[in-house]
């Protein structure tokens, strides 16, 4: 019997998209303290929120993106090897080029809008 051991796209693609599911779970339930409203829970254990766990267990999801990037580009790699230096300077072009649109794009509007804040007034 003959096992294919090598992820797929589609399977790194369906990995990643339960990733990004359990980061909007951490991010949603992981920090008790910034809920403002009161909900029924669906479950509690110790004491606390079920979902407070659940949301902790969230954390897995940067760990699964970081081994599935890494994966991604090493099969990238041995596929073509030829060029990797020019491949790696056009993906960190294009890392900076957004980084630097969303920059421009969102600085401006968080100082405009949240400027005045309170919560901005000792940083100044």
């Amino acid at each position: 019997m003959h096992y294919d051991r090598e992820l797929k796209l589609t399977e790194t693609n369906i990995a990643k998209g339960i990733a990004v599911i359990l980061l909007l779970i951490h991010h949603l339930f992981a920090f008790p303290e910034r809920i403002k409203y009161d909900y029924v829970s669906l479950f509690s254990l110790f004491h606390e929120r079920g979902e407070f766990y659940v949301g902790h267990f969230g954390q897995i999801a940067i760990s699964i993106f970081l081994f599935l990037s890494g994966y991604g580009l090493y099969k990238s790699n041995v596929q073509s090897p030829d060029h990797l230096m020019q491949k790696s300077y056009t993906r960190l072009k294009k890392i900076m080029i957004n980084y630097w649109i969303v920059f421009l794009l969102f600085i401006p509007v968080g100082l405009y809008f949240f400027g005045n804040s309170d919560r901005f007034q000792n940083i100044r």
